[in-house]
């Protein structure tokens, strides 16, 4: 059983602050977050950039696609995600991925890691190998604490070719085909959605670490944890860093209590 869960905040602490944004990188780390996830796409100019849409408002014209757009335009656009927050994050644009990665590195978090998740859309658009270098640029500074994620397992082996100090995959299947691939590939992070591990009879073994996306609830730690999952994947960051220290400090005084003696 894993005693220690680690906590990722995917897309940062979303719950509080426009997914993907500065400020929702700045909040995650403050809360105790231990990593920090983000989705990218790449902008006209070959910029990495820190967000999931592929469409965006632009000059009144809606569903512009981000591929379109300079990074300079990019980062003039709102990002304040006003149906959930309304006029509260006014002034907060979209980021480079360079930015926030910057954010890392500046704040009070030295240790904590960067997961770069690589958008499909970008790729298919750009191809592979414009896409991992840009991302590669944008993240240098934070070179040995960020990994890349991919959907697709050879598009990851290629992250690492081009150097990245690690790697991680969404397996979308179990079987044994598709376990074989991950063994020859041996990505350093694994990423399975929630829903999806309750349908899974047992977690692959192997050097990796295996991540739950979509952790909500807290009751689910100790079956996260039984089953062999390393990292909780979650935009409500407040809570679960909450929950997560009263898991480890439950944890710490049954392995005390049992002590002999």
């Amino acid at each position: 059983m894993i005693t220690s869960l680690e906590l990722i905040a995917w897309t940062g602490n979303a719950a509080e602050f426009p997914a993907n944004t500065i400020p929702a990188v700045h909040s995650a780390l403050q809360l105790g977050a231990e990593a920090v996830a983000l989705e990218m796409q790449l902008s006209a100019d070959a910029v990495a950039m820190a967000t999931g849409l592929p469409h965006v408002e632009h000059a009144g014209k809606r569903e512009v696609p981000v591929h379109s757009l300079a990074a300079s335009e990019l980062c003039a656009i709102e990002a304040a995600d006003r149906s959930r927050f309304g006029d509260r994050h006014t002034g907060t644009c979209i980021a480079t991925l360079a930015g926030c990665a910057m954010e890392l590195l500046e704040g009070r978090a030295p240790r904590a890691r960067l997961l770069v998740h690589l958008s499909p859309a970008s790729i298919a658009q750009f191809g592979v190998d414009p896409v991992l270098e840009s991302v590669l640029v944008a993240v240098a500074p934070l070179e040995e604490r960020c990994t890349v994620v991919c959907d697709n397992l050879q598009v990851a082996d290629r992250a690492r070719a081009r150097g990245a100090a690690s790697i991680g995959w969404l397996p979308r299947s179990f079987d044994t085909h598709t376990q074989i691939k991950c063994e020859a590939v041996c990505p350093d992070y694994l990423f399975v959605d929630d829903a999806l591990l309750q349908d899974v009879a047992r977690l692959w073994r192997g050097p990796w670490r295996w991540a739950a996306l979509g952790i909500t609830a807290a009751n689910r730690l100790d079956d996260l944890a039984a089953r062999g999952v390393h990292s909780v994947c979650t935009p409500l960051v407040r809570g679960m860093h909450r929950e997560l220290m009263m898991w480890r400090a439950r944890l710490a005084a049954a392995r005390e209590s049992a002590r002999p003696g």
